[in-house]
């Protein structure tokens, strides 16, 4: 237990903390900062240990490192950061944890973080990545789902990559208030299974001149993939590229999608089974959107532009379908 709740109760930083090979089946690790606190060239690691629970509560840092290999808290796992955090280097590799919750408000200036390789039941993830910082999700087994809140900006990238969730959960992979400007994100290599509603779950969120792509995604529940509110904006461009969209009850979405300025590219690379798809423009002028269905089964087919919405460049290919029921609205 490591406490430092204000400046003057505790050693004074830079703090170097390290565990390693420790074992307590009854507490766990617990470091504290208040996060308001500068806790500048801090530098924490955790090695080989399997504790009830490891808590770390960062402080506002500069050139902050954490490192943790081969850790298994079975009741929970808290990463926080402070006010801010610049120049960070994360990384975390081989994790064990009923519920990771990982929270950094202000990610800064070209920092690093890494997951990889760990096994997590719940995934929480509460960043907000700023000034080209680079987020990296790759290889992890999810039992229930991952929710993405926070978001993306000022040239950031965040990849999800070899990421596995197969659940009877709703929700597997889960974006709510995710907020980005001009960065990117990318979901590569992914399997999101449910049995329970909605495979990929997309709300109140906000992305503009985003540059956004599911690449080799397979997508299967009740609803594949479902974006529920015009979240879509201006220069996002949304791009699907050799994945499948596997709805495993008819009358539910394939995709449902809307858009609010954006565009939304989908090749015939892409594979879709049951359910409806359904992409719905809203009055801003969209340009260059292309949507090209190859051999797929489904209920229904929707790409409406109203009377009143502008488009322009849209291309709209259907080859070898077979879908009982279409609707095209050109605007």
């Amino acid at each position: 237990y490591f406490n430092t709740a204000a400046v003057g109760t505790g050693p004074s930083p830079p703090h170097k903390l390290h565990f390693k090979n420790y074992v307590d089946g009854l507490y766990g690790i617990w470091v504290y900062h208040t996060a308001s606190l500068v806790m500048n060239n801090e530098a924490i690691s955790v090695v080989n240990c399997n504790v009830l629970y490891t808590y770390i509560v960062t402080g506002s840092s500069t050139n902050f490192s954490f490192y943790a290999y081969n850790v298994t808290s079975p009741n929970y796992y808290y990463l926080i950061g402070g006010t801010f955090t610049n120049n960070a280097n994360i990384s975390m590799e081989r994790q064990s944890s009923t519920t990771m919750y990982i929270n950094f408000p202000n990610l800064n200036s070209s920092s690093v973080l890494e997951l990889n390789n760990s096994a997590i039941q719940v995934l929480n993830f509460q960043t907000t990545a700023r000034a080209s910082t680079v987020v990296t999700l790759r290889a992890n087994i999810i039992a229930n789902y991952i929710l993405l809140t926070g978001g993306l900006n000022q040239n950031s990238q965040m990849w999800l990559d070899l990421t596995t969730i197969v659940t009877a959960s709703s929700n597997p992979m889960y974006l709510s208030s995710f907020i980005g400007a001009d960065s990117s994100l990318f979901f590569t290599n992914s399997l999101f299974r449910t049995t329970g509603s909605y495979s990929v779950y997309w709300v109140s969120s906000a992305m503009t001149n985003m540059r956004v792509m599911f690449a080799n995604v397979t997508m299967q529940g009740y609803h594949a993939f479902y974006m529920s509110g015009y979240d879509v904006l201006s220069g996002t461009s949304l791009m699907f590229r050799n994945s499948t969209f596997n709805g495993i009850a008819a009358g539910y979405y394939s995709i449902l999608l809307y858009l609010n300025g954006g565009r939304v590219d989908h090749d015939e690379s892409n594979r879709h089974m049951n359910g409806y798809i359904s992409i719905n423009p809203n009055s801003v002028a969209h340009t260059n959107s292309s949507f090209i269905l190859e051999s797929a089964i489904l209920g229904s087919f929707q790409f409406s532009f109203s009377a009143s919405y502008r488009s322009a460049f849209t291309q709209i290919v259907l080859n070898n379908c077979t879908i009982p029921s279409v609707t095209i609205g050109l605007g």
